[in-house]
């Protein structure tokens, strides 16, 4: 930990420092045809990269949906899930990358939520669907607010979302059962 290395430096041990991973969104896209509905099943395809000399060690990506609107101001998608303004829609987990290494593109489904507190009217408009690399911090970084927010199509997309279709309204309709 950092005060283990600051307390062994206070006491004179000349120790020299490791490098640090350094994690990010290399890639981010929904697939598939446009809109989205609440409730429905999606792909996502996602590269990571880490862009340090160091191993970065296990370690999960978090998938998101939150308001387009929502105003960051200076906020990271850890600060909005926190104050509840993101919902978790899925994870995929890592056994750790070498350095300078980039991922494959990844595929992995995920289930945007019928209700969220995050949706506003009713669910549907735009929405930004997103990743956060290490979401519990896991791997000790170089920079640890890269993880998230890099931009569009690296960490995240916009997508609009359209009403969830009702059930037909059958009231008075005679039906044969056989």
């Amino acid at each position: 930990s950092r005060a283990d290395w600051r307390a062994l430096d206070l006491i004179g041990w000349d120790i020299e420092a490791q490098p640090l991973s350094d994690l990010v969104g290399d890639s981010f896209e929904v697939v598939g045809s446009a809109p989205l509905q609440a409730g429905e099943t999606i792909d996502v395809e996602f590269a990571i990269r880490n862009q340090s000399e160091a191993i970065a060690g296990p370690f999960n990506v978090g998938f998101y949906i939150f308001d387009s609107t929502v105003d960051f101001n200076g906020r990271t998608y850890r600060d909005l899930i926190s104050a509840g303004l993101a919902d978790p829609i899925g994870e995929f987990d890592f056994e750790g990358m070498l350095p300078f290494d980039t991922s494959d593109i990844l595929r992995t489904s995920l289930e945007l939520p019928v209700f969220s507190p995050t949706y506003t009217f009713g669910g549907v408009g735009d929405y930004k669907i997103g990743m956060v690399i290490d979401p519990n911090a896991e791997v000790f970084e170089l920079n640890e607010f890269n993880n998230t927010g890099v931009g569009e199509l690296f960490d995240f997309e916009t997508v609009f979302l359209s009403p969830v279709p009702f059930p037909p309204d059958v009231a008075g309709n005679t039906f044969d059962i056989t």
